[in-house]
């Protein structure tokens, strides 16, 4: 029985001294691979930690800085896998909350990251945390959340920028323009390279009616970052606003070398413009390539071959549209217009009739039905047409259209009258001066 005694504590000594030698290798792991990841050699890192979490499967710290070690090379389900790990051991510490939530942030998870930030924050109130959790309602498009989490992180620490950038976009997304300039413009005066900061403040700009400023924001944002293809595109878009064409032409090619889809349909409007259809229909052509579901560029490209009187390749671009948008009433509208140039009348009343049942305050769709039913001969029809566009959106040819249609229903008075508006409206309007001198002539 002595013998017993004897040799359990013995045994009981060598346990222990062996799990502090593991513990200390286990340390000696750790720092060198804390070491590691300070210098981004993530992946020698990542070797380091695994060998301490080998000797010591419960040590946190090792599960976390190798989570951090995989986000940094982008492996973010075995981050996760290790901030999860991390939570498990350490339940009352954020640091694995706040790096599983940035984790999720990257994935586009941001409902999950929101709840990690959440938990985060209950433990230890930071401005990274807050200013996070924002972020993630902010991609989530719950701006009105997100404002309060920016303002508590600059109370916090109101000499980072980042904050101030995004509370300033949460303002623009409300469209609260005045509201978000301040904000844009301290990001800005906090961290004069913040791209994002100049290119958000640039449509800010825009919305408040200061182009000038815009162009200006625009210019810096791609000084900055040239790779900032949003800031490119929206300057190419503002130039061919302002009418300068070349300096356009310059941003979207710029767009185009990164294969843009979007600067290959701006480009195409562009040439539409300038009445080069045959570069707009490549450019268009080249979009569709890019991106085969956009109902928009397809009836763009009909436009083209439209103004180029190919009036088959416009009906199938509109009808391609129609496909892909069922529901919108401009490509019905467009389709119509090829039908009409191709002498099917029917056809195009038809598609007419689906426009306006889509859009029942569609003018232009009453005032092209209406001018087919005047050539068709069906003049009451047309000046209900007619009518229904008038009053939606006045206009002098509606006007003119429709004493044309009492001219010949000879409705004189009430021809006169509209001819008159017309003239009201258009002064030079030929078509309606015209109108007015036969009935006056017939009628003295």
């Amino acid at each position: 029985m002595k013998i017993k005694r004897i040799i359990f504590p013995a045994l009981l000594l060598f346990s222990s001294s062996g799990l502090f030698a593991q513990g200390k290798i286990a340390k000696e792991h750790l720092a060198s691979g804390k070491a590691l990841f300070a210098e981004h050699r993530y992946s020698e890192c990542i070797a380091k930690l695994s060998t301490a979490i080998s000797f010591f499967p419960a040590y946190d710290e090792a599960f976390l800085f190798r989570g951090m070690a995989f986000s940094a090379l982008n492996d973010l389900p075995a981050a996760i896998s290790d901030f999860d790990q991390t939570i498990s051991l350490t339940p009352h510490q954020s640091g694995g909350y706040m790096n599983r939530g940035l984790a999720q942030l990257r994935l586009g998870k941001d409902s999950l990251a929101c709840l990690d930030f959440t938990r985060a924050l209950q433990i230890l109130p930071t401005y990274s945390l807050f200013n996070f959790r924002g972020i993630s309602l902010l991609n989530m498009g719950r701006y009105s959340e997100a404002i309060p989490d920016f303002s508590q992180a600059i109370n916090l620490d109101h000499y980072k920028d980042s904050a101030y950038y995004h509370l300033g976009l949460a303002e623009f997304k409300l469209k609260n323009y005045s509201n978000a300039q301040p904000n844009f413009t301290q990001a800005l005066s906090l961290n004069p390279k913040n791209d994002q900061a100049f290119y958000h403040r640039a449509l800010n700009f825009l919305f408040l009616g200061d182009t000038s400023s815009a162009l200006v924001d625009l210019s810096n944002a791609i000084r900055i970052n040239p790779s900032n293809s949003a800031a490119t595109l929206s300057r190419a878009n503002l130039y061919t606003q302002l009418g300068k064409y070349t300096q356009a032409f310059n941003d979207f090619n710029s767009c185009i070398e990164k294969n843009s889809c979007t600067a290959y349909i701006n480009r195409g409007s562009l040439y539409c413009r300038l009445g080069d259809y045959k570069n707009a229909i490549a450019d268009f052509t080249i979009a569709i390539q890019l991106a085969p579901d956009s109902a928009r560029t397809y009836i763009n490209r009909g436009n083209a071959f439209l103004a180029t009187e190919q009036f088959h390749h416009a009906w199938k671009d509109y009808q391609k549209a129609i496909s892909l948008s069922p529901n919108s009433p401009g490509a019905y509208f467009c389709k119509s217009i090829a039908e009409y140039r191709l002498n099917q009348f029917d056809l195009a009343i038809s598609d007419l009739n689906k426009a306006i049942l889509l859009d029942t305050e569609f003018s232009e769709a009453y005032k092209f039905r209406g001018s087919i039913f005047y050539q068709l001969g069906d003049f009451e029809n047309a000046v209900a047409d007619l009518s229904s566009s008038i009053e939606l959106a006045p206009s002098a040819q509606s006007y003119c259209d429709r004493g044309n249609c009492y001219a010949e229903m000879g409705m004189y008075e009430e021809a006169l009258l509209d001819f008159n508006k017309a003239i009201e409206m258009d002064g030079s309007m030929a078509e309606a001066l015209d109108g007015k001198a036969i009935i006056m002539a017939e009628n003295q």
